[in-house]
């Protein structure tokens, strides 16, 4: 029932389809495992590719090279922004002895880990912390990202 709504409104607003859509930018990245050294190579080219965008605040969605959307989630200057949370990701899922502060980071490391190779972020500006969050809700709803369908689901 609520797909329907969320959908429709999605794509009212051209939120969705995400490819191909000029709303939406992409970052191409590789996920594996890294040296430090190699890691502030990794994250700058990502710091690069998002200075291009001109923006910091939204949402954004993980996909593997299979398609598969892994992860929808949303960053706000009033916190963190979008390029600290993709670097962050990037940091914990490659540094190979990283050691997760809880069961959330534990299983978005499992998440990104099990996915290593090429991955798409598509990145959404949005300025609105309360719009974000709504859109987040509903894109996850929709979308039905990988982490909420295997870590999530059971304990809703």
């Amino acid at each position: 029932m609520y797909n329907t709504g969320f959908n429709d409104f999605l794509y009212s607003n051209r939120v969705l389809p995400y490819k191909n859509n000029e709303k939406w930018k992409q970052i191409k990245t590789n996920y594996k495992f890294r040296t430090r050294e190699e890691l502030k190579l990794h994250n700058s080219d990502i710091v690069r590719q998002m200075r291009n965008l001109e923006f910091n605040n939204g949402l954004y969605i993980y996909e593997n090279s299979k398609g598969e959307i892994l992860y929808i989630g949303k960053g706000v200057n009033k916190g963190v922004g979008i390029l600290e949370r993709i670097k962050s990701y990037s940091e914990k899922a490659c540094l190979e002895n990283y050691v997760p502060k809880n069961r959330r980071h534990e299983n978005l490391m499992d998440l990104f880990r099990s996915s290593f190779g090429e991955i798409n972020i598509y990145v959404f500006n949005i300025e609105n912390d309360y719009e974000a969050t709504a859109i987040e809700a509903m894109l996850t709803r929709v979308l039905n990202p990988v982490y909420v369908d295997k870590y999530l689901k059971n304990n809703i």
